[in-house]
């Protein structure tokens, strides 16, 4: 018999898995059952869009640049919080809060570069 905790905790893993994967079943089922076209000619429509290309690629590229960087800082940082005696060790506790409006300030700022396309960077190029 497995340990309690792994039953429970593996029963809300796909109980939640099932709340959100369900919906999205039907979404994804409906858009194209329901609708004037299928997937294909939807798909002929994303390809056929101007720059989403350059778009995608912009994307991957600074998916790429940010991510190492991210973990260069924080790894350091999440180590010596979590392992040395550090003064003022409980200071990031409070300041958590920081990261989702930081996250929420730059969704905003880049729906508002691509809502203004002269202000981008993408078309200074």
């Amino acid at each position: 018999m497995q340990e309690p905790s792994l039953l429970v905790t593996g029963g809300a893993i796909l109980v939640l898995g099932w709340l959100i994967l369900y919906p999205l079943f039907w979404l994804f089922y409906g858009s194209f059952a329901y609708g004037d076209q299928g997937l294909g000619e939807v798909i002929e429509q994303l390809r056929a869009l101007r720059g989403l290309q350059r778009a995608l690629y912009d994307t991957a590229l600074l998916i790429v640049g940010t991510l190492p960087l991210a973990f260069a800082f924080a790894l350091p940082l999440a180590w010596i919080t979590a392992r040395t005696d550090t003064p003022l060790r409980a200071l990031p506790g409070p300041r958590t809060p920081w990261s989702t409006f930081i996250r929420g300030e730059a969704s905003f700022l880049s729906w508002v570069s691509t809502s203004a396309p002269t202000c981008s960077s993408s078309s200074r190029r």
